[in-house]
C-alpha cells in the first residue's frame, strides 16, 4: 500500500513538462504580437522582472529600432492613427500578454504620432462631449507616468485642448483640470507653450476669474461649485499659479477683472485676506 502511495503523488511525465512549462513562463514573461512603427509584426517576448521602459526598449530591438529622448516609442493599444491608451505599467503589460500568448497585439507606436492622434481627437470632438471627455481621459491616463510623452502632448497644444474644456465648465469639471495641471508640471515645456499663446483669447480675464471663484468663493453660497467635485480646488491652484508667474499682465488684468465682477469675489478675497482663520480653510483645501 505504501509503494502504491508513492507511486500515486510522483508526477507523471506529461505533467511535469506541463509544470515546467508553467514555471518557465512565470519567470520569464509572455510573448506577444507587436506591431512596429511601420506595420510590420513580430512576436516578442516580454520579461516582467524588467521595468517597462526596458520592455519597450526590448521590443524596440526587435525591430532594430531605439527609443531615446529623440524618438521616443510607446506600447499602445491600437495601431498607427488612432486615438488609442497606452500601456502605462508593468502590471498592465503583464495582464495584456499573459495568458493570451500570440494572440496577444500591442502597437510600437512613435510618441510624437500618438500624441498628436490623442491630441487632434480631443480638438476634433465638441467641447464638453462624451468623446472629447475620453480623448482627454487617454491622455491624462497616459501622461501621469510617462514625461517624455507628456512633452509631445504639450507640443500638440495638449494644453490648450484641456483649458477650453475647463473654462467651459467654469473651472469646475475635474478631467480637464487635472489633465492641464499635470502638463504644466512639465514647467520648461509647458512655458514655452505658453509663449505662443500670449494672444489667445482663452487665457484672458474669465479663465482667472473662474479659477479664483473655485478656489475662494464658499460652495455652500454657490450651486455650481456645491455640485462639482472637491478637486477641483487642488488642480486650479497649480494652473493659476503657473499662469500668473509665466503669463506677463496676468496678474493686473486679473485685478481688474475681478474688481469689476458684481457677485462679490472682491469682496470675498479681500475678506480672506484678513481672517487667518478662513486662509488655513482655503489651505486645507487646496
Amino acid at each position: 500500500h505504501f509503494s502504491q502511495h508513492m507511486s500515486d503523488n510522483v508526477p507523471r511525465p506529461a505533467a511535469r513538462a506541463t509544470r515546467a512549462r508553467g514555471i518557465c513562463k512565470t519567470v520569464l514573461g509572455s510573448s506577444a504580437r507587436v506591431c512596429g512603427p511601420n506595420g510590420e509584426e513580430r512576436a516578442v517576448a516580454f520579461n516582467p522582472r524588467l521595468s517597462l521602459t526596458a520592455q519597450v526598449q526590448n521590443a524596440c530591438s526587435n525591430f532594430g529600432i531605439a527609443s531615446n529622448e529623440d524618438e521616443y516609442f510607446v506600447l499602445a493599444l491600437g495601431g498607427k492613427g488612432a486615438a488609442s491608451a497606452v500601456v502605462t505599467s508593468k502590471a498592465q503589460l503583464q495582464e495584456k500578454v499573459q495568458g493570451a500568448g500570440d494572440e496577444a497585439r500591442l502597437h510600437l507606436r512613435r510618441a510624437s504620432e500618438l500624441a498628436a492622434c490623442c491630441v487632434g481627437a480631443a480638438k476634433q470632438a465638441a467641447v464638453g462631449s462624451q468623446a472629447r471627455q475620453q480623448a482627454l481621459r487617454v491622455l491624462l491616463e497616459a501622461v501621469k507616468t510617462d514625461a517624455l510623452l507628456a512633452e509631445e502632448v504639450i507640443l500638440q497644444d495638449g494644453i490648450g485642448a484641456a483649458l477650453q474644456d475647463a473654462i467651459a465648465s467654469n473651472c469646475t469639471a475635474e478631467l480637464p483640470l487635472a489633465l492641464a495641471c499635470e502638463l504644466m508640471r512639465r514647467y520648461d515645456k509647458a512655458s514655452f507653450w505658453l509663449e505662443d499663446q500670449k494672444d489667445e483669447d482663452f487665457l484672458g480675464p474669465r479663465l482667472f476669474v473662474d479659477l479664483i471663484r473655485v478656489l475662494f468663493v464658499d460652495e455652500s453660497e454657490n450651486d455650481e461649485l456645491a455640485a462639482s467635485t472637491h478637486a477641483a480646488p487642488h488642480f486650479c491652484l497649480g494652473i493659476l499659479l503657473f499662469l500668473l508667474q509665466e503669463l506677463p499682465g496676468a496678474a493686473a488684468s486679473t485685478h481688474r477683472a475681478i474688481s469689476r465682477e458684481n457677485g462679490g469675489l472682491y469682496s470675498a478675497l479681500v475678506s480672506l485676506m484678513e481672517s487667518l482663520d478662513d486662509a488655513d480653510e482655503f489651505q486645507a483645501r487646496a
